[in-house]
């Protein structure tokens, strides 16, 4: 089982960035804009 890194940030470009980069360390992202996502 993959760990879960949530990642909040309200810049699109860092969050699809971060959705490619994280999964390739084995990683799996859940993404948000803001903390009330």
């Amino acid at each position: 089982m993959a760990d879960t890194v949530l990642v909040v940030d309200d810049e699109n470009t860092i969050r699809d960035l971060l959705n490619i980069f994280l999964p390739t360390k084995g990683l799996k992202v859940i993404l948000a804009a803001n903390g009330e996502e």
